[in-house]
């Protein structure tokens, strides 16, 4: 085993050389690759919906695109607003205006609904009328007070357009879902060469700025009304889509400066040079920017996950960095020339750096697999990122080591620092307490164990936000007095044309509304169903003089086929928002307040039972929408925690014994690096904080980072023990040769992840907490429980000729 240290050690050793002799070829071809991943940048796009979660071949988002097809989006922005009488004409020409305002001032809109142009069906004779609400103003108080009643009696519109206790009105805006071009000029000229059926080309969906443009546009409306005594509520899933993808640009930028100044005054103060500082920090940017190429390069936008992506690979980087210039410095100030410290620098940490590299991006690149897009796409690129740092740690820190001017520093005096009695104490307490302190970790890593079997997932953007946040009171405001601002979607498919014209089947769907309204669970409950159906019941009432007793589906094929017909000839599009063309697909819609994916989901399952269940067994329901991807969130990103864990520790596991060479020691070298991620759930376990789609990284993140520790501190104890033969004087050596780096990369990592306590969102906060303190905690591990491991496993044995002297390293 000896001999194969020493081999690899030689491999790292050459490679200096190389470097060190061809070093503006080794900058030229690190140019030539850092330009072209970085000219890709202005490819990268950012992604914050729901969809983007999903991959594209993904079921639930397939269905969901043919849904929106067909039946449009049904995802709205609701703009709400309290007052004593809505009824009021002040109050309703305020209204009007605001209405106004949103059909001309918003782009790719496809409608705003409201009580003044609600869908108002009556009957004159044997003429059957459609028309808005408010179609002619009022303009006595009779006329006003009639209009009043039929808004308040009019099932429709409760808790959507006016509240059950009519003090609150809504906007319901509405994005188109193809974006619509722009035509200049003669809309008529070259009509006749347009492709027609078949040959034209297909609509594209609003993309991602297209739906910005339309939140910003309907958010820069209500401010343009807000006012004292006109207060409106906005909520909705666009608006909670833009608003954390505006959050996530402000943290993002804030984040990076931070961690660069940060690191900066930590490299500074570690090696007290210019050298020190720029070359990592050199390394780290060219490391991001590259990996943000090449997300660019592949078409990969970034999404909410991956705002962690820039402060991780800066942290890691930094780690990597600072063990090869700490062995340099030490050597290059002892008097060795620029070759020999570079070789040496290589011989000592090249091993141990490609180990630490290799394992963390293992860790991230075990999500790979996640059956979420961007828990996928944050796995690949972390880990691809991870190893383009360690080829710029490999080869641009030397190359510019062996060009830039160095200044000799004079060697500290024989006593040491304070930072060497520090890790003189920490060895001498490790090994003298050993037993105790095996015992401690073992008791609290059990504690934590049991935290476990109490962790929950739960994707719930709302509750990323400060209790304050506008959005947050304002959404929580609708789901009081409205109900809530979401919707899911279910699509029921008789199979045949016109098999929607069956009373029987309508009046099958009629009668579900009740099943579904008494579905609860865990808190959670709708108080209104919309389908075809509602609209059939309004038009046999509106045809039989308003009487209540023909609020109901008819009994006779024709007469539903007629009524229909007579509805759609009144000039209204109403139809297309609940049936296809062929009256074969019927569109059912139960709205429902804003809460937790996993509560959603188990709603969702809960009513597609129910309907399911009622309908014929030729009749077949589809359940979609946007909550439902949403909620979707949940179940697959635990899937993948689970998935990823495993495939992490098992991968890492198998590396951590290929470099250590010892089965038993390497698996027993795990023990410090799993159980502060253990600690860490487990703490989460026991206060009741949910996992989320932040913090779920943090196991992987944090076993990728834990065994670099391992890594280095193991790989400076295999070459103090085989010189010196003794365990105890072997772990004393590590401390002193690999501590201080140790500590130092543990400080940067840490740094990088606490900046994160800053964060506007709470999920992001958390995480950075979380990540931080594990970290930190991988350390203490090492430090108090891995020399315990190593006394118990590694006898002392007869020292073993160097093939050069061993070196004290800093």
């Amino acid at each position: 085993m000896e001999a194969i240290y020493r081999f690899v050690e030689d491999i790292f050793a050459g490679l200096a050389q190389i470097i060190y002799r061809h070093s503006l070829s080794a900058l030229l071809l690190v140019a030539f690759a850092t330009i072209a991943l970085v000219t890709q940048l202005p490819k990268l796009t950012l992604d914050t919906s729901n969809e983007g979660f999903f991959h594209a071949d993904s079921p639930e988002l397939l269905n969901y695109m043919a849904f929106k097809e067909e039946f449009g989006r049904e995802d709205m922005i609701i703009v709400a607003t309290e007052t004593e009488n809505v009824f009021e004409p002040v109050f309703l020409r305020r209204l009007r205006s605001l209405h106004e305002a949103m059909e001309a001032q918003v782009p790719y809109l496809n409608e705003v609904t409201s009580l003044l142009n609600a869908r108002n069906t009556r009957g004159e004779g044997d003429e059957l009328i459609v028309e808005d609400l408010f179609e002619s103003w009022p303009e006595t108080d009779d006329a006003m007070e009639a209009l009043r009643q039929r808004a308040i009696s009019n099932p429709l519109y409760r808790n959507l357009l006016l509240s059950a206790d009519g003090r609150v009105t809504a906007l319901v805006v509405r994005p188109s879902p193809f974006a619509v071009p722009d035509y200049e000029g003669d809309i008529m000229a070259g009509f006749e060469d347009m492709p027609v059926g078949d040959s034209a080309a297909p609509a594209e969906f609003l993309n991602d700025r297209q739906t910005a443009e339309f939140v910003a546009a309907t958010l820069e409306v209500v401010q343009q009304f807000q006012s004292e005594d006109f207060r409106l509520r906005v909520g909705g899933m666009p608006v909670m889509t833009e608003v954390v993808k505006q959050l996530m640009r402000q943290d993002m930028a804030r984040f990076l400066l931070a961690a660069i100044v940060g690191i900066t005054l930590l490299l500074y103060l570690m090696f007290r040079r210019i050298s020190g500082v720029v070359l990592p920090l050199l390394s780290v940017l060219l490391t991001l920017l590259c990996t943000l190429g090449l997300m660019g390069l592949t078409g990969v936008a970034f999404k909410v996950p991956t705002q962690i992506l820039p402060s991780f690979l800066i942290a890691v980087g930094v780690g990597s960095s600072v063990h090869i210039l700490s062995q340099f410095y030490w050597r290059f100030d002892a008097g060795d020339e620029r070759i020999e410290a570079l070789t040496g620098a290589l011989r000592q940490s090249g091993a141990p750096v490609l180990g630490a590299a290799l394992t963390t991006a293992v860790g991230m690149m075990s999500f790979s697999s996640a059956s979420l897009a961007p828990l996928a796409e944050m796995g690949i690129f972390a880990g691809a990122g991870i190893l383009i740092s360690l080829l710029y740690t490999l080869i641009l820190i030397p190359a510019l080591l062996a060009l830039v001017p160095i200044r000799r520093k004079a060697p500290k005096g024989s006593t040491g620092t304070r930072m060497d009695r520090f890790l003189a104490g920490c060895a001498d307490f490790a090994i003298r307490h050993r037993r105790t302190n095996m015992l401690a970790a073992a008791v609290i890593t059990l504690l934590a164990v049991l935290g476990l079997t109490r962790l929950q997932f739960e994707h719930d953007p709302l509750q990323w936000f400060p209790d304050d946040h506008t959005l947050r009171t304002d959404i929580e405001s609708l789901n009081e007095s409205l109900k809530g601002v979401m919707t899911m979607e279910l699509v029921i498919d008789t199979g045949e044309e016109n098999g929607l014209y069956s009373p029987p089947l309508l009046q099958t769907i009629d009668s579900l509304a009740g099943d579904v309204l008494a579905i609860e669970h865990r808190g959670m409950s709708s108080d209104k169903v919309l389908s075809i159906t509602d609209v059939i019941k309004e038009i046999n009432l509106a045809l039989n003089a308003d009487q209540p007793e023909h609020y109901i589906i008819p009994d006779n094929r024709e007469l539903v086929a007629q009524e229909l017909f007579l509805f759609e000839n009144t000039g209204t599009d109403d139809l297309e928002d609940f049936v296809d063309s062929q009256f074969r697909k019927a569109r059912y819609t139960v709205k429902l307040p804003w809460m937790g994916s996993t509560i959603i989901y188990g709603y969702g399952n809960a009513l597609l039972d129910t309907i399911t269940n009622a309908l014929p067994e030729n009749v077949t329901t589809q359940i979609t929408g946007i909550s439902l991807l949403f909620a979707s969130v949940s179940v697959k990103s635990l899937d993948s925690i689970r998935q990823s864990y495993l495939l992490a520790a098992v991968v890492i596991s198998i590396l951590m014994v290929a470099f250590i060479g010892d089965l038993k020691l390497g698996l027993a070298a795990m023990i410090p690096n799993l159980s502060p991620i253990l600690i860490s759930l487990g703490v989460l376990g026991w206060s009741g904080i949910p996992l989320n789609v932040f913090t779920m990284f943090v196991g992987s993140i944090a076993l990728g980072l834990a065994v670099d520790d391992t890594l280095h501190f193991l790989h400076a104890f295999k070459r103090a023990h085989m010189e010196c033969g003794s365990t105890e004087a072997a772990i004393r050596q590590s401390f002193q040769s690999t501590g201080r780096a140790l500590v130092v990369t543990t400080v940067a990592l840490s740094l990088g992840f606490f900046l994160f306590a800053f964060a506007t969102m709470q999920s992001v906060m958390l995480f950075g907490l979380l990540t931080g303190f594990t970290i930190v905690l991988a350390l203490v591990a090492d430090f108090i429980v891995m020399p315990a491991i190593l006394v118990w496993m590694i006898p002392d044995r007869s020292p073993v000729a160097p093939d050069g002297i061993l070196e004290e390293s800093p």
